[in-house]
């Protein structure tokens, strides 16, 4: 979960800011939008590597990567379940839901 300490996000915002902001810059210079995956991704795969690095030395060890992957896959739920859900929420609004999704509502209704 990303809701760490106050004190926590004091000494990280800064860091975690200019890095963001780096980003965002590299990207308008390529006047891309999409150019920012191929950089958060390797800006995420560094940084996490770093860490490791920094705690364990190189030895790897599957303890670190399984929790690595977890706390990967965490960011990707949340990230999901507080932004994605929403969005999707107002275009399912906006457009109408799948007309198929009513034959399942019996079940689904059934099982809540």
């Amino acid at each position: 979960m990303p809701y760490i300490a106050q004190a926590y996000r004091d000494k990280l915002d800064p860091y975690i800011t200019q890095l963001a902001d780096a980003l965002a810059a590299e990207v308008v210079d390529e006047e891309n939008e999409l150019a920012y995956a191929g950089l958060l991704n390797y800006a995420i795969t560094r940084t996490s590597l770093l860490v490791i690095k920094n705690l364990f030395g190189t030895k790897l060890k599957y303890m670190n990567i399984a929790l690595l992957t977890g706390i990967m896959e965490n960011v990707k739920q949340e990230f999901y379940e507080r932004l994605g859900t929403e969005v999707e929420r107002d275009r399912r609004r906006a457009n109408g839901d799948v007309d198929v999704i009513e034959d399942f509502q019996e079940e689904l209704t059934s099982l809540i």
